[in-house]
């Protein structure tokens, strides 16, 4: 295993670290597991990316954006994984239908998904991107 690639594992803890810090280890356990499938599949040459947002409501919604795919975990339990889709601006990535479509821009994001109310999100401060340099300090 090369040094890209123990960089990238460290990555993905210190980003599951953070939901541990939330004492929520049943998404720990559900983002761990889909995204070692996804690197499994596409391989370790992806460099994760972990966010955490909030939504209407108080809902909690985690991501983890990859080079060409990302993973939903939604804090009602729904959970989904699309793949990047053409975006005038922001990263977009829908399904091939586009019943499901996550759009992100700046700190603020929305999921539309048919017959289901669409959630506006905003990135919490705490990421992974943080946590990393924090860890730094």
């Amino acid at each position: 295993m090369g040094m890209i690639k123990y960089k990238q594992l460290v990555w993905f803890y210190v980003s599951m670290m953070s939901l541990h810090i939330q004492n929520r280890w049943k998404e720990i356990v559900g983002v761990l597991v889909v995204t070692i499938l996804i690197m499994a599949f596409v391989g370790f040459k992806l460099h994760p990316h972990y966010a955490v947002y909030t939504c209407d409501g108080d809902k909690k919604l985690h991501a983890v954006f990859m080079k060409d795919v990302m993973f939903i975990k939604i804090q009602d339990g729904a959970t989904y994984i699309l793949p990047w889709a053409m975006s005038g601006s922001g990263a977009r990535y829908a399904n091939k239908d586009q019943s499901i479509i996550f759009h992100t821009k700046a700190s603020g994001a929305f999921l539309r998904r048919t017959n289901i109310k669409d959630l506006y999100c905003f990135a919490d401060d705490f990421t992974a991107d943080k946590a990393i340099q924090l860890l730094k300090e």
